[in-house]
């Protein structure tokens, strides 16, 4: 696999990768071994390297969902404490 900077800056580097390959543990453990083991063709660490990209924007829609469901929040209890408001002042 190519190194890659992850865009996603929430997390280390290292993290990064941890979380990548605990994926792909789970999803394929002979892929994970072979991985360990430098023992990929060419066209798989291609494919990883794809993969790695999929999973780095993965994380970034992740943290920008996030945030835009907190700032939802954030503006529905400001609706609803404005409405509460004006309804006790009338």
């Amino acid at each position: 696999m190519k190194p890659l900077k992850p865009k996603y800056d929430d997390m280390s580097e290292e993290d990064f990768y941890l979380g990548f390959m605990l994926i792909v543990k789970e999803r394929n453990p002979s892929l994970s071994k072979a991985i360990s083991n430098d023992e990929i063709s060419e066209q798989t660490k291609q494919a990883l390297d794809v993969a790695l990209s999929f999973y780095d924007t993965s994380l970034q829609i992740a943290g920008e969902l996030n945030k835009l469901r907190d700032e939802n929040k954030r503006l529905i209890n400001g609706f609803f404490k404005q409405r509460k408001r004006v309804k006790n002042e009338n």
